[in-house]
């Protein structure tokens, strides 16, 4: 999750943007700034048309992509 350093003096995570890596070995971008926090072990057809969806500048999707829910498994 990535957090605004921009009127965020507490680097708290932002509430509406994450990264969902899908290359092999991973992103380069968020070295030693982020935490990975999970892992998809289910749906990864979800993940795939997420990540066909169009981009823009910044590689930021064309079109708001919404998760309507998410389970933590222990």
């Amino acid at each position: 999750m990535p957090s605004s350093e921009m009127d965020n003096p507490h680097k708290l995570a932002s509430p509406y943007e994450f990264f969902i890596v899908v290359t092999d070995p991973g992103s380069y971008h968020p070295d030693g700034d982020f935490t990975p926090f999970g892992k998809v072990i289910e749906g990864m057809d979800v993940v795939d048309e997420i990540n066909a969806q169009p981009v823009g500048k910044g590689d930021w999707p064309q079109q708001n992509i919404y998760i309507t829910k998410a389970e933590v498994i222990e």
